[in-house]
């Protein structure tokens, strides 16, 4: 199964997708699974653009972007809950917003 994250930064906005070194906060996807499912690697992250800060080295994206991350469903068959977290702190080019938080639930069936 795959995890799929989309949205859309607005025009003179970015998001740091990895920090490289610098203590701002990254997008990023945490997902609480049912027992016995397991992740597979780590989340991947494409965007319309992305650019190197060349003062912190962070990498940052701008327009749409899409957040994938593999999950083994090794759990029993049923349905289960999953619950996740995306994270991220949006800013311009003069000021970054608070870092926020959306939380979420699905159910998913394993057969």
């Amino acid at each position: 199964m795959t995890v799929v994250v989309e949205g859309l930064i607005l025009d003179d906005w970015h998001v740091t997708t990895d920090a490289g070194g610098s203590p701002m906060p990254c997008l990023g996807l945490t997902l609480d699974l049912p027992e016995g499912c397991r992740l597979m690697g780590g989340a991947r992250i494409d965007a319309d653009s992305t650019h190197m800060d060349p003062a912190t080295g962070a990498v940052e994206a701008s327009g749409r972007f899409r957040m994938t991350q593999d999950v083994w469903l090794t759990c029993s068959q049923g349905t289960h809950e999953m619950s996740g977290t995306v994270q991220f702190q949006a800013c311009d080019a003069e000021r970054c917003l608070p870092p926020r938080a959306f939380e979420f639930t699905e159910s998913i069936v394993v057969r």
